[in-house]
């Protein structure tokens, strides 16, 4: 029986928070209630999932094209050149503003509604986990298919991006404050998607 690639696994796990943690503040103040917690993680999932089977789809093209790795890798390197000068994720200011004042709106709505709250306002919050969560990382998508161009090492490197979807939910629900904290992911993660980028380029991923 071959032994669990674990080192793929981290590599999934790191690809979800390269470029996530500010993401995961934009939907923490909507995990106010248990009720709640479900209704936005079952859409967060689901967006988890399309973004997954997006980047499977796209990478049976990716390992087509001549020389997929070092394309795949220098799409990576690009990105993290994107996100440390903030024209990706989350924090871009135009779409941070935009999302801040919708979700305020969701937000207000829904703090009027009864408690315990009605099919209508769970809907509510089940698109606004989904909408929040795909919109705001769908640049992930290019980074996941740029990772599963290697059909041996995709399944682990999926379920590192699972298991880390599962961690983002349980620290946008209890500990988004902390985080809050961080003065620039953005620069981490640019070095997270350096790293990856290189990898890829060399073969090693």
């Amino acid at each position: 029986m071959a032994a669990f690639p674990l080192e793929f696994f981290i590599v999934g796990f790191i690809a979800f928070f390269a470029t996530g943690l500010d993401d995961t503040l934009a939907y923490a103040p909507f995990l106010k209630s248990r009720i709640a917690k479900l209704s936005v993680s079952s859409g967060i999932i689901l967006a988890t999932a399309i973004n997954i089977g997006l980047a499977f789809y796209f990478a049976k093209y990716m390992i087509l094209l001549p020389y997929p790795n070092l394309i795949g890798g220098s799409g990576l390197i690009i990105l993290g050149i994107l996100l440390y000068y903030k024209k990706i994720g989350g924090h871009r200011e135009p779409h941070a503003k935009h999302h801040h004042r919708r979700h305020k709106a969701v937000i207000n709505r829904i703090h009027r509604q009864p408690t315990p709250p009605n099919s209508e306002t769970l809907q509510e919050l089940f698109f606004a986990g989904f909408a929040t969560f795909f919109m705001t990382r769908l640049d992930e998508t290019i980074i996941y298919a740029a990772l599963f161009m290697n059909p041996i090492t995709r399944n682990a490197i999926t379920l590192g991006i699972i298991v880390a979807t599962a961690l983002d939910i349980i620290i946008a629900a209890y500990l988004a404050s902390t985080f809050a904290k961080f003065k620039s992911p953005h620069k981490i993660g640019a070095i997270l998607l350096w790293g990856l980028g290189f990898a890829i380029m060399g073969g090693l991923v």
